[in-house]
């Protein structure tokens, strides 16, 4: 945690794990704030739990509120990591308003898409007007990805649309 520091100054890094198993284009956005003069505050990661730090960029400065967003290394794509904030900071020097941090986001891009494997066809049985409603298909499928979070799937026509023998043929089709 922040604390002050009398006498010389201290350190503290204030950090979060990220699982980037199947992610590519890792951009790391916040906005900030540095009013105190002499604190210096950087972005770093780690790659072994924490014990050696990379700084990303520059140190933030800036005494009004600003934004910026830094692309993370390609090394970093694929992995697990820890990635924060370390706050220099010396109270002797210094009694103004902290680094603050705000609005922080990482995006990131899963660059192969999902699979899915559709039933077989399906017959679909009117009654005695010959027009049927289309039911929910989506849990016929199969899906697959790459990243651990569920796979959604939609369907069109949506379910519970009437359809009459005329209607012949009919296309579903399901999106993961």
């Amino acid at each position: 945690a922040y604390s002050n520091a009398a006498t010389g100054s201290s350190n503290v890094i204030l950090h979060t794990s990220i699982n980037a198993f199947c992610y590519t284009n890792l951009t790391f956005t916040f906005d900030y704030q540095n009013n105190a003069i002499g604190d210096v505050a950087e972005l770093v990661y780690s790659t072994n739990g924490g014990t050696n730090w990379t700084v990303l960029g520059s140190s933030y400065s800036s005494a009004s509120w600003t934004s910026s967003s830094v692309s993370l290394p390609v090394a970093l794509e694929g992995n697990n990591f820890l990635i924060g904030f370390r706050f220099t900071y010396d109270d002797s020097e210094s009694t103004q308003t902290p680094f603050a941090i705000d609005n922080v986001k990482l995006t990131a891009q899963d660059n192969i898409n999902p699979g899915i494997i559709c039933p077989s066809p399906v017959t679909l049985y009117v009654d005695g007007s010959c027009s049927a409603n289309i039911m929910d298909y989506r849990g016929l499928v199969t899906t697959t990805d790459n990243c651990t979070a569920g796979v959604s799937v939609s369907q069109t026509p949506a379910i519970g649309t009437a359809v009459t023998t005329s209607d012949n043929n009919i296309l579903i089709t399901l999106t993961a």
